[in-house]
């Protein structure tokens, strides 16, 4: 080849990857995916939400340690919703409209999952749900997923437990009139009755309510064997206290939100011995993946993680892996959930049904020497 010919060459090589001063042009970094977090910061339910948000912290900062998806870095967007349904449906129309995100993750409370998801629908945004339970959320629509078992699975559970391992026969329900609620306290009722039992009392109470004897003394009354509480903990530590204060002897049941260190603050001594459903998450584990998470998350925050620490951190997890092929491309990521099969998470397996449901392992756990334990 003509000397010439080849200078021209090199010369050109060497423009092409400089300014005109001499210094190497580098490709700027690309955008980051931005994904939206509805969660409780302040407020009601802000004890799980602030676990959410921490748990996918430290998701995103392992995923954009690795290099991010596609070499684009994660960007979470949080809206403080306190867990109303209001509020939550005002963040989800800013992240999407205002601030274009194409994932949603969120929320705690189910009103306010059950707010945001047809905006999310319409919109056919992916809207992941770590830990919400009404059953209400499994005909939400195709791009909902949700990360933990529904409350009428749990509420079946329980009542399957409380009737073929103790022996529980008749049983009051109070239950706080919400859709998780309501959806954990039919499902109870509706199982414990097919199985032969009676529930004896059977009333609701509304979100704020501090006294609670006028229904107490109608379930003194019918003197049954045992009391479900499908509520929050303010509430369940409440009930259980002003039981106690009647005289009421009597076995306690609850669900997940029972499980709040709070509780002991409220009702002290007298939660000892409660029963109640929890989603399986055990942190003793001596699986690598899990003692790896719960290590981490201790030296990040200084506590154990929690149920909903995890969950969360399996969500960003599974959704960058269908962002690897999909991008930001919700119908593809959407088709990707619907056929992932037993991703390893350290919240368990996680395949999603036709409604984008898990089925997952439920643990029954106690209070025993005030400490929440595997029953």
């Amino acid at each position: 080849m003509n000397k010439n010919i080849i200078a021209l060459i090199m010369i050109t090589v060497f423009l092409v990857g400089c300014t005109p001063t001499g210094k190497i042009v580098r490709e700027a970094p690309k955008e980051p995916i931005e994904i939206g977090v509805i969660t409780p910061l302040t407020s009601k339910g802000s004890y799980w939400g602030l676990q959410v948000r921490d748990g996918l912290n430290m998701a995103m900062q392992e995923i954009n340690n690795k290099g991010g998806v596609n070499d684009r870095k994660i960007k979470l967007i949080y809206e403080d919703t306190q867990c109303d349904p209001k509020i939550s449906a005002t963040a989800t129309h800013k992240l999407i409209n205002v601030d274009g995100v194409k994932i949603l993750i969120g929320e705690v409370c189910s009103t306010a999952t059950l707010a945001a998801a047809p905006i999310a629908e319409q919109n056919k945004v992916i809207f992941f749900v770590p830990i919400s339970s009404s059953s209400e959320i499994t005909q939400a629509g195709d791009y909902v997923f949700r990360n933990r078992e529904s409350s009428a699975f749990s509420g079946e559970l329980l009542a399957e437990f409380v009737h073929d391992e103790l022996g529980i026969k008749e049983v009051s329900v109070l239950y706080i009139n919400s859709e998780t609620g309501i959806s954990y306290g039919d499902a109870f009722k509706e199982r414990l009755e097919q199985l032969g039992g009676e529930i004896l009392t059977d009333e609701g109470y509304e979100k704020r309510e501090k006294n609670f004897r006028t229904s107490l003394l109608k379930i003194k009354k019918a003197e049954p064997e045992a009391l479900y509480i499908p509520g929050f903990y303010e509430d369940i530590g409440l009930i259980i206290k002003q039981t106690n204060e009647l005289g009421i002897d009597i076995q306690f049941l609850s669900t997940s939100a029972f499980q709040a260190d709070e509780i002991f603050e409220i009702a002290g001594d007298s939660v000892e011995g409660t029963i109640y459903t929890y989603p399986y998450f055990d942190a003793q584990s001596p699986d690598s993946k899990i003692k790896d998470f719960v290590n981490n998350y201790k030296e990040r925050y200084g506590e154990e993680p929690e149920f909903s620490a995890a969950s969360s951190y399996d969500a960003l997890y599974i959704l960058t892996l269908t962002m690897d092929k999909c991008d930001e491309d919700t119908d593809c990521v959407k088709n990707e959930l619907y056929n992932l099969k037993e991703y390893p998470g350290v919240t368990g397996t996680t395949s999603f049904d036709e409604n984008g449901d898990v089925i997952k392992p439920i643990a029954i756990k106690t209070v025993r020497n005030g400490e929440f334990v595997l029953y």
